[in-house]
């Protein structure tokens, strides 16, 4: 009985970080720079680790249900995604998300931030996962290593298994055996 929520658990991290299909091309012509993502979890204690990157239209997450999936990673450890291109010019949403499965638990974080990228230049996002996921940070820097402005919204736009939670916020999710059915328990 075990093993099966444990399954379940991992299909559930994996459904909710990184959605239906693969990552999807934000430019196809016109002015772009290139941004990568570094990802990093302090946490020990998981059985799975994912991580989901997305853009949206704007900060108030109009666009998709789920954003644009540009990039992710489903593994045991964090590490450099795929750069991909983001259009210059003019402000680009980006919304990290991570989830992570843990016996009878799953745990998540995400931070969504606004920058306006510079034709041909190169960016790199550091995000974090603190401690156990007890709160998560993404830090923007250009090709120098220099922090870049950006601006964050109250509410991070990356709707997880628990919604959409405060930008770098985190939240857990506990399930409780039954032996009829396992409900869920909310824990923010």
């Amino acid at each position: 009985m075990a093993k099966s929520w444990c399954v379940r658990a991992w299909a559930l991290a994996a459904a909710g970080v990184t959605g239906c299909g693969g990552p999807q091309a934000l430019v196809t012509s016109g002015p772009a720079a290139t941004l990568a993502v570094d990802v990093r979890a302090a946490s020990t204690s998981t059985n799975l680790q994912a991580w989901r990157v997305s853009s949206f239209e704007d900060a108030s997450c109009k666009s998709e249900q789920d954003g644009v999936l540009v990039a992710r990673r489903i593994a045991n450890s964090g590490g450099a995604l795929e750069p991909f291109k983001v259009p210059a010019g003019k402000p680009v949403t980006i919304g990290i998300g991570y989830v992570e499965a843990r016996y009878m638990q799953n745990r998540e974080c995400s931070f969504t931030f606004t920058f306006t990228p510079q034709e041909q230049a190169s960016y790199r996002t550091r995000f974090e996962v603190n401690g156990e996921v007890d709160s998560c940070v993404a830090l923007l820097v250009d090709a120098n290593d220099e922090p870049v402005a950006v601006s964050a919204p109250e509410m991070s736009c990356v709707k997880g298994l628990m919604k959409r939670l405060t930008n770098g916020g985190a939240g857990h999710l506990q399930y409780k055996l039954d032996t009829k059915w396992t409900t869920p328990i909310y824990v923010r």
